[in-house]
C-alpha cells in the first residue's frame, strides 16, 4: 500500500468519502470500499443524489473529474488541459442538487514564453 494523506471529505448517507493521494475512499465505523486507478491522484471529493464525485489529476498534468456510484463504481470520467503547454491545479469539485451540474474550481498557467 502506497502511503498519502487526505485533501477534502463529503459525506452521503451514512459514508464518508475522502479524497487524497493516491486513493478515494468511502468509510462508514469501517472503510467501505477505496480505489486506487493507476495514474490518478485525488484531491477533492463531493457527494450528491447518490453518486460521489472526485477530481484531481491524471498523469500529473491533466486535470481528472470523475462520477461513482456510492459503493465507488465508475460512471463517468474526463480529463481537461490536455494541452502539454498548459499547468493546471485542481482545487475544488462541487455537484448543485437542483440541476445535476458539476463545478470544478481549478487554475491554469500557460508554459510558451511570451
Amino acid at each position: 500500500m502506497r502511503s498519502g494523506y487526505f485533501f477534502g471529505c463529503a459525506f452521503s448517507g451514512g459514508a464518508l468519502y475522502a479524497a487524497g493521494s493516491p486513493r478515494l475512499y468511502a468509510f462508514d465505523l469501517d472503510v467501505l470500499g477505496a480505489v486506487d486507478p493507476e495514474g490518478v491522484r485525488y484531491n477533492s471529493v463531493a457527494a450528491a443524489d447518490g453518486y460521489v464525485y472526485a477530481m484531481g489529476y491524471y498523469q500529473y498534468d491533466k486535470l481528472y473529474v470523475e462520477k461513482r456510484t456510492a459503493d465507488l463504481t465508475p460512471v463517468a470520467s474526463a480529463t481537461y488541459i490536455e494541452d502539454e503547454w498548459y499547468l493546471a491545479e485542481a482545487y475544488g469539485v462541487a455537484v448543485d442538487p437542483s440541476t445535476g451540474r458539476v463545478w470544478a474550481a481549478t487554475t491554469t498557467a500557460t508554459t510558451r514564453g511570451r
